[in-house]
């Protein structure tokens, strides 16, 4: 009886495929700490363990734990049983740190105000909490127990061994171990018949009676006692969150994926069929898609795409479809095409591209217009025209304005195409015309200039043949001819119309001068003179008749001289030809001659080198200027260097200003459709699965983020457009500055080149009438013009070296930003490192649900109360690296910012730097060219020293040789003189004696006169008055002859020696 009762029991378990139980005992009073192992001896008898029944029936697996004392209901300390386990018994991924090594999983009972069941589970980076299902039930006072359901540790499929050990603890005091070393087996005995069911890898688990059977390699293999089961697959599969497995069938032929099975001694084997499906969305903004959005089965033939590749909005105005984005999968899809036909392999999700065009009308009556035609959206047209046309006929059309939707002056330009335009090209017309001025002899002139008036105002033309002349009407307002007005009394118009050719009879005559002697024979050497109202003093010059022709209208004062004697001035109303009349006498014509020739000749004679003296003072003083400027004009480029280095060190940064502009930029777009991507997900998971809240706050979050972006997105727009314009400006002071550099550089070669060319010149003066002390005058000048192009050359040059220093330090100092660059990159990778370190087997894969931890994308597609539980167990630590990483992410942005700013200031230092040694050879070629003039000067003035030092040791000689010849006439002067003298003296004494006689013949006259007065009886005879008259008249004579011998002594120089004699 015994025997039969013993085989049903061992029947029951055989049937039910249920294993026996495992019990142990416990010694009592074995307390202890269970973190070091010391014993305790005071501690509550709940925590002393006496033994552990381990029971596995269908569902449920229980732990039955039994103590010393009554188990309390609460208590003031937390009370703790645990049940630890090893649920796969391999020992190589359980826990090492005591007590809860040899086992990778524990279930604990905690007792404080009320009692709670939590399950624990061991990860290589620790131990964190799972939901349970698992309960507990007080079986007596002292009994406690735990239910965990089977499903809950896989041990349907787990090994016939099961490794277990019990812990009980009161808080910070002690606890009890079950067993005390080591772990206790359950050993497990199946009696079950095998059953296989088949399915796709995908389907995540089988359910049978409600217990879940999780396949291996697409298959669950397990075994279960005979009987009737309900078998469950689920009957849609997500795979992804476009692809989906639907259930079909059973391979049996039963449709519905809930199914009653009985499982005899043959066991059961069936496969479940699914096929899968791919969510196909094709979206457009515009025109008509297929198909329709859902899902569809694979190798489903579609025509997918949008049914039209262009959509007309107006005339001018079109869409043309470009591309899709979006993803496609594995399916042979060819993103170009509007619309294809294809065998489904994958999810498609797309997005239609259209880009916008619109039409340039470009309409001119001449030439043949560039740049019309249809254009993308906000892309730029270059639309130009020839800005001259000349014809054949004379006529000449000149490009005015654009017009129409525009106003543009220039004749090409780029225009963004915002919206459809007409543009419509304006010209002028001009016409060949020439002006001819006549005379009223018909004898034609050449007007400085004249002025005519039209409609675009006030011109002055200069030159008169085949000049173009805009359409229009024009009225001759001056004919500037020789500084008068001379354009026609009577008003003139011109129609210009065509090509044409317009005579003008200017008001311009002559004046003709006639002179007679008063004999009526034209006198020679006539000379006539006036003034022009230019200024210009008109001569003519001539016998008898002189003209003066073509001169302008006006008042004229004539000037009409005869060589120096004779001159007549007088004023004329000039308003027709004028002749002139002039009678003068003859003895001033004769005089005038006379005088002319003598005055001529001198004048000839003494005025010989005037002009080339005159010439090289000139000449010397324009070199000097032109020299002169060259240290000027070096400070200057000096200068403009500068300025130019300022300039682009601004272009410079304003460039990467715009570089980090255009990034931010692409961030935000980027960001903005994930977070529009993100939140459309979040709403749609949340409508799909009834959590309408859910869905109303992740709409909108996600209106918020489309404002908030958008805002974003439009204030980095308006800066980047500024800075655009910024830079537009600053690259035209860049262009302006080098115009100016190119300006200044011309000039120093131009003076250069001037200043050789007045040597030149110099050198072909007649080096006669050059002074040596001019040519010298004119070497110190150069010499001293030089000496400060030197100093500015060492001026220059020590500011070269002190830039180059400069330049040495800059590139130190980027050296050193880079250096601390890249440790601060590896301090950012090293964040990095532990992130992914920390949260390893979450990393990659496609993901719905994501977070970026220091760089870090961490899928949280399905685990994200995973990814709260494991960041609180590395709480610190993660913590301390998501600190350091923004600090350091911070600081490398301000060391970016500094390496591009040390960057620029090279770069521009490095320009100006350039610039600068440039000028320095181009002042020292400047030098060389200078030094060669200055010794081309200094040779010139070696030579006409050398000719000099001749031309005085010549004149010396001749002057030695004169003064000897000199001697020689003075002693034969002083011969001459003596002899001269005393023949004087003989003369003097003859003439005493004369003086004597005729002294004596005085005094017998006066006797003989007195001897009359007394007695004036005296015959005729006796007074004889022709005698006396001839003897006063011999006597005047007399006189005379002293008087001529007096002047002739005195000229001869005899007169001081013989003063006292002549007295």
């Amino acid at each position: 009886l015994l025997g039969i009762m013993f085989y049903f029991s061992l029947l029951k378990y055989s049937v039910n495929g249920y294993p026996y139980q495992c019990s142990i005992n416990d010694l009592a009073n074995d307390t202890l700490n269970i973190y070091t192992g010391a014993p305790v001896l005071e501690c509550p008898g709940y925590i002393d363990i006496i033994s552990v029944n381990v029971i596995e029936d269908a569902n449920y697996l229980t732990i039955k734990i039994s103590v010393k004392d009554t188990i309390p209901e609460s208590s003031e300390s937390n009370i703790y049983y645990y049940f630890l386990l090893d649920r796969d018994n391999d020992p190589k991924n359980n826990c090492n740190d005591p007590p809860f090594n040899f086992c990778d999983t524990f279930y604990t009972i905690r007792i404080k105000n009320t009692v709670t069941v939590s399950k624990s589970i061991w990860n290589p980076w620790g131990w964190s909490d799972e939901s349970t299902n698992a309960k507990s039930i007080f079986e007596s006072s002292n009994t406690i127990s735990i239910k965990i359901p089977k499903n809950e540790i896989g041990l349907n499929s787990n090994p016939k061994e099961l490794p277990w050990r019990v812990i009980t603890e009161i808080e910070y005091m002690c606890g009890d171990f079950a067993p005390n070393s080591g772990t206790a087996i359950l050993k497990r005995y199946f009696y079950e018949k095998n059953i296989v069911i088949t399915i796709p890898v995908e389907v995540p688990a089988i359910y049978i009676d409600g217990i879940e059977y999780k396949p291996s390699n697409g298959k669950v293999e397990i075994s279960l006692a005979p009987g009737e089961y309900e078998f469950f697959v689920p009957q849609e599969i997500p795979i992804s969150k476009h692809v989906k497995l639907i259930f079909i069938e059973w391979s049996d032929g039963v449709k519905d994926n809930r199914r009653r099975v009985k499982i005899t001694e043959e066991g059961f084997n069936v496969t479940c069929i699914y096929e899968k499906y791919f969510y196909v969305k094709v979206y457009s903004p515009i025109g008509n898609t297929t198909p329709p959005e859902g899902w569809y089965p694979e190798d489903e033939k579609l025509t997918i795409g949008v049914v039209e590749n262009q959509i007309n909005v107006t005339k001018n105005t079109r869409y043309m479809f470009s591309f899709w984005n979006g993803s496609w999968g594995s399916n042979n899809f060819d993103f170009k095409k509007h619309l294809q036909t294809i065998t489904l392999k994958d999810s498609i999700e797309i997005n239609a591209t259209w880009i916008k065009y619109h039409f340039i009308s470009v309409i001119s009556r001449y030439d043949e217009p560039r740049g019309g035609g249809w254009y993308i959206e906000n892309s730029t047209a270059e639309i130009s025209v020839k800005s001259i046309l000349i014809f054949d006929n004379g006529t000449k059309v000149v490009f005015k304005k654009w017009g129409g939707d525009i106003s543009v002056t220039k004749n090409n330009f780029t225009l963004t195409v915002d919206k459809p335009y007409t543009i419509i090209a304006e010209w002028d017309r001009f016409f060949q015309t020439s002006f001819r001025f006549w005379t009223p002899d018909r004898e034609q002139v050449l007007p400085e200039f004249i002025s005519i008036a039209g409609g675009e105002g006030k011109l002055q033309l200069t030159s008169y043949t085949n000049i173009w002349l805009k359409e229009g009407v024009y009225r001759l307002i001056d004919v500037a001819y020789k500084g008068g007005n001379v354009k026609p009394k009577e008003e003139t118009i011109f129609n210009i119309d065509g090509s044409k050719t317009f005579d003008i009879e200017c008001r311009i005559y002559d004046i003709s001068v006639k002179v007679f002697d008063i004999f009526g024979f034209m006198v020679p050497g006539i000379s006539v003179s006036t003034v022009l109202p230019n200024g210009e003093v008109v001569k003519g010059s001539g016998t008898g008749l002189v003209g003066l022709e073509n001169l302008p209208c006006g008042t004229y004062t004539v000037r009409i001289s005869i060589l120096f004697f004779y001159t007549k001035t007088m004023s004329i109303e000039l308003y027709s030809d004028r002749e002139i009349v002039l009678t003068i006498p003859i003895s001033a014509l004769l005089i005038a001659l006379f005088l002319g020739i003598i005055g001529g000749g001198y004048y000839y004679s003494r005025r010989r080198c005037v002009k080339e003296n005159i010439a090289f003072k000139f000449l010397g003083n324009e070199l000097l200027k032109e020299l002169s400027n060259i240290p000027a004009i070096s400070r200057k480029l000096e200068e403009l260097d500068k300025k130019y280095g300022e300039i682009f060190l601004k272009y410079l940064d304003t460039k990467a200003r715009k570089k980090v502009l255009e990034e931010q930029l692409s961030r935000a777009k980027k960001h903005r459709d994930e977070s529009i991507s993100f939140y459309e997900n979040a709403a749609r998971r949340a409508r799909e699965t009834g959590r309408h809240m859910s869905a109303y706050y992740a709409e909108k979050a996600l209106q918020y983020t489309i404002k908030r972006y958008n805002k974003i997105i439009s204030k980095l727009s308006f800066e980047l457009e500024n800075i655009g314009r910024e830079l537009s400006e600053v690259m035209g002071e860049m262009n302006n500055i080098n115009a100016q550099r190119k300006i200044v550089i011309d000039e120093l070669l131009m003076r250069i080149d001037r200043a050789r060319e007045l040597l030149k010149k110099i050198y072909d003066i007649n080096p006669v009438c050059i002074k040596c002390g001019d040519i010298q005058k004119l070497y110190n000048d150069v010499d001293e013009i030089l000496m400060q192009i030197m100093e500015e050359i060492s001026r220059l040059d020590g500011k070269v070296k002190s830039g180059e220093d400069e330049l040495r330090r800059l590139k130190n100092r980027l050296k050193e930003i880079r250096d601390e660059i890249n440790r601060v990159e590896g301090e950012i990778e090293k964040s990095r490192e532990i992130v992914e370190r920390v949260f390893s087997d979450m990393i990659g894969g496609e993901a719905s649900d994501y977070i970026e931890i220091c760089g870090v994308r961490i899928n949280l597609t399905g685990r994200i109360e995973e990814f709260f539980d494991r960041y609180d167990a590395f709480r610190r630590e993660l913590g301390k690296t998501i600190r350091s990483y923004w600090r350091n992410k911070k600081l490398l942005g301000k060391l970016t910012t500094e390496k591009i700013s040390a960057q620029n200031k090279i770069e521009a230092f490095q320009e100006y730097l350039n610039n600068l040694k440039s000028d320095l050879n181009r002042l020292r070629a400047s030098a060389t060219n200078v030094k060669n003039i200055l010794d081309d000067i200094n040779e010139s003035y070696r030579i006409c020293k050398l000719k000099l030092n001749r031309c005085r040791e010549k004149v010396k000689r001749r002057l030695k040789e004169e003064k000897g010849r000199l001697k020689e006439y003075i002693r034969e002067l002083n011969r001459l003189r003596n002899e001269e003298i005393y023949r004087f003296r003989e003369s003097i004494d003859g003439l005493k004696k004369r003086i004597e006689g005729y002294r004596r013949s005085f005094i017998n006259l006066r006797s003989r006169i007195e001897d009359f007065k007394s007695d004036p009886g005296y015959p005729d005879e006796f007074l004889n008055l022709e005698g006396v008259k001839k003897l006063l008249n011999r006597l005047d004579e007399f006189l005379g002859e002293i008087d001529e011998f007096i002047d002739k002594s005195g000229k001869a120089g005899l007169i001081p020696e013989c003063e006292d004699e002549v007295k």
